[in-house]
């Protein structure tokens, strides 16, 4: 079960293996935004670190309990949007 927290989660504050789960997936997101962002991304890496975050998403809302915050602001818009990340990183890619 997610911890419900009402600060930012860093490496430091973690309080249990889920919470883990969620600040690791949450810096996997911030280099699928990076990524995103560039106009010629490296060749694959953006396909892989987009299904290493799903992965952790999937688990994630797996053991989340519902209506509860995970202190991450990509991984909790994710959830909330129940959008996958491929979705949320079209949002984020350089047109």
């Amino acid at each position: 079960m997610l911890t419900q927290t009402n600060y930012c989660m860093t490496r430091d504050t973690l309080r249990s293996e889920i919470d883990a789960l969620a600040y690791l997936t949450e810096c996997t997101l911030a280099t699928v935004s990076d990524l995103a962002s560039k106009s010629k991304p490296p060749k694959g890496e953006l396909r892989r670190q987009i299904s290493i975050a799903q992965t952790g998403i999937n688990w994630v809302k797996l053991h989340a309990k519902r209506g509860g915050s995970c202190g991450n602001s990509r991984v909790q818009e994710i959830i909330d949007k129940d959008i996958s990340v491929e979705d949320w990183a079209d949002a984020h890619r350089k047109t």
